[in-house]
């Protein structure tokens, strides 16, 4: 098993289609595993770097989603607002901006969308998780 990756246990059904079986969980660079069930009773508030997000977020009313182990899909959750800042252009600064949402499910791996429309398969972008080796929200 590959470390520093981000699973996600699946099993493959007869219709060609997947199905999560079990908790997302995270191998650190170390070998630990960090295991991911979303928490909706401990709020959190969650910071990511804006350069880590797809440029057709600019502009849009954006939202962050998690996984929800139960329910098998992404929720939405927390304060959706504005990017302000162009992801490609924060890329070229060091330290980029960041955006902040507050009132979002802890312990999960989410997601930043547009909340204007129903993102599909690749349309949620990369997953989100907070590390808890390097104490930050990073990007896989």
């Amino acid at each position: 098993i590959a470390r520093n990756v981000l699973y996600a246990p699946i099993r493959l059904l007869n219709n060609g289609r997947t199905k999560t079986c079990g908790t997302p969980f995270f191998v650190h660079k170390s070998g630990k595993t960090q295991g991911f069930m979303e928490n909706t009773s401990r709020i959190a508030t969650v910071t990511f770097d804006i350069s880590s997000l797809s440029n057709s977020l600019y502009g849009k009313k954006c939202r962050v989603v998690y996984w929800d182990n139960k329910l098998q899909g992404w929720i939405p959750t927390g304060v959706a607002q504005i990017l302000k800042y162009q992801p490609k252009e924060e890329a070229k600064k060091t330290p980029s901006a960041t955006i902040t949402f507050k009132d979002v499910a802890s312990n999960a791996v989410y997601r930043v969308v547009n909340s204007e429309i129903t993102p599909k398969g690749s349309a949620y972008g990369r997953p989100f998780i907070y590390d808890n080796e390097l104490s930050k929200f990073i990007d896989y």
